[in-house]
């Protein structure tokens, strides 16, 4: 999963206008939804549930809200990139700009395990953050990941 390939381009939201970090998780909640036939408000709270435990801004301007249900039989992700930082009580204390739903079924951990993994080892380098933060069409951002996992990849 480290070509990129644990996120498609329709799953990726550029210039996301949310003003909290409770909107931003329906935001993303709401897409992976529709896009996966689920129930949105059921994903909402195992992923605030999780939230609550501790927040997933992980620094540098990332978050990666995660949680499993049992309505999902393989890994999903949703990708923002958002007009303006907000805050989600991060780690290092910075406001988010890029935040990546992760969505996991509860029967394997380790299916979400590996996609946490691969999305973690993208966005945990400012470099590639900044890659990020220049595209301005989900076709741009999705072409960075691509580049960006294919470089660790060599």
């Amino acid at each position: 999963m480290t070509d990129g390939s644990f996120i498609e381009q329709q799953q990726i939201l550029v210039g996301l206008k949310v003003n909290s970090k409770k909107h931003l998780i329906e935001a993303l909640c709401a897409e992976a939804a529709k896009a996966h036939k689920i129930e949105s408000r059921d994903l909402c709270a195992a992923v605030m549930k999780r939230e609550r435990l501790g927040s997933t801004g992980v620094g540098n301007g990332v978050a990666i809200p995660h949680a499993a249900i049992n309505s999902v039989d393989e890994p999903i992700a949703v990708m923002a990139i958002l007009d303006s930082p907000i805050d989600f009580d991060s780690a290092d204390g910075r406001d988010v700009d890029i935040a990546c739903l992760v969505i996991g079924p509860e029967a394997s951990d380790q299916a979400q395990l590996q996609m946490l993994s691969s999305v973690s080892q993208i966005l945990r380098q400012a470099s590639n953050c900044s890659k990020l933060r220049q595209a301005q069409t989900a076709a741009e951002a999705l072409m960075a990941i691509q580049n960006i996992a294919q470089s660790k990849a060599a």
